[in-house]
């Protein structure tokens, strides 16, 4: 009996030891998860004020041509929303801008002074983040109205308006064929429901926005001009930018003409200054242009491919003795198209 005595008394003593090392092992690990999760929430908390701040800061880029003016807003609105969402200026690394300022980039450190870790020699750690927030075009899908590259380099930035003119249905180049004009700046039309469409009551839908499936364009797509007579398609034209305007004088645009849709020179709409000032951002008058090749592309003779966008606030629609003509205002970059940007995190 003394025996089994002593030998249950040995075993208990060495469960001991046992117990204790591995109550340091599971306080140790505990101890890590407690740096862990600081360190962790420290990290998502920079993470939204980068974004936010991004966010913030590229609703400002491509207000305007000043580009000094654009990213120095950019700048102080992303920092003004970086310390509302507790993100300080001090904690802010760096704020800088990309792709010719259309991107904003803001990125942030933090230094965490730990609490178990120091046994090891940790006392502290830097956390980082870092957002990317770019414009985001939420206009819709373009309107079946095609310009060169030379029209939207050359009123891009301007601030004012210019007339264009449909070139003849079925022509294989932009380029002035009208009697009596020298120089003009040439539009087409396409349906843009596929490449060899040519229906111009689909055009005229596409230009009110009426359609029930939305057309997508794409960079690279090759849309064929129509052949319909230049009445027809003025006929249809005419109506789908009738349309729009009459939207845009409704609530919340509240944007009449000051004449008749027919009238050459006097529907230029009473929101224009605001828009180009950035405001009316979704106004029905706002459309975005496809830009093309200034020839065809050989593949056929009235195909044209698509290589840009260009946005324009379009004042009135005429018919004249040389053919249809429309007055557009250009936007620079971002205004009339940005809704919310969209944050890319890196």
């Amino acid at each position: 009996m003394k025996f089994l005595t002593h030998q249950r008394n040995r075993r208990r003593g060495s469960i001991l030891p046992l117990v204790a090392l591995s109550m340091t092992v599971l306080l140790g690990i505990s101890a890590f998860a407690v740096d862990y999760s600081v360190l962790l929430s420290d990290k998502n908390h920079l993470q939204r004020g980068c974004d936010a701040a991004a966010l913030a800061g590229a609703a400002y880029l491509k207000r305007g041509a000043d580009e000094t003016a654009n990213t120095n807003n950019a700048r102080e609105q992303a920092l003004l929303v970086a310390a509302q969402n507790s993100l300080p200026a001090a904690e802010v690394t760096s704020i800088t801008f990309e792709d010719d300022n259309t991107k904003i980039r803001v990125a942030a450190t933090r230094a965490r002074s730990l609490f178990f870790a120091r046994v090891l020699g940790i006392g502290q750690r830097n956390v980082g983040a870092s957002a990317v927030a770019s414009a985001a075009a939420s206009m819709g899908p373009p309107v079946p109205i095609a310009i060169t590259p030379t029209s939207k380099a050359r009123y891009q930035n301007d601030g004012l308006p210019h007339v264009f003119t449909m070139i003849r249905p079925g022509e294989t180049a932009f380029k002035p064929i009208y009697a009596g004009i020298s120089a003009f700046d040439p539009f087409q039309v396409f349906d843009l429901r596929s490449s060899q469409a040519k229906a111009p009551p689909e055009m005229r839908d596409q230009l009110a926005g009426d359609l029930e499936k939305p057309v997508n364009p794409q960079v690279g797509d090759e849309f064929t001009g129509m052949s319909a007579s230049v009445s027809t398609l003025s006929e249809n034209f005419t109506a789908g930018i009738g349309s729009r305007f009459q939207k845009a004088a409704g609530a919340p645009w509240l944007d009449p003409p000051t004449g008749a849709l027919s009238d050459a020179w006097r529907t230029v709409g009473t929101r224009l200054p605001e828009v180009l000032a950035g405001g009316s951002s979704k106004n029905p008058r706002i459309v975005r242009f496809l830009v093309v090749n200034e020839t065809n592309t050989g593949i056929s003779n009235y195909q044209f491919k698509l290589l840009d966008f260009a946005t324009a606030y379009i004042s009135s629609v005429q018919e004249t003795p040389n053919g249809l003509t429309f007055t557009a205002t250009f936007l620079p970059a971002g205004i009339g198209s940005v809704s919310k940007p969209v944050a890319l995190i890196e």
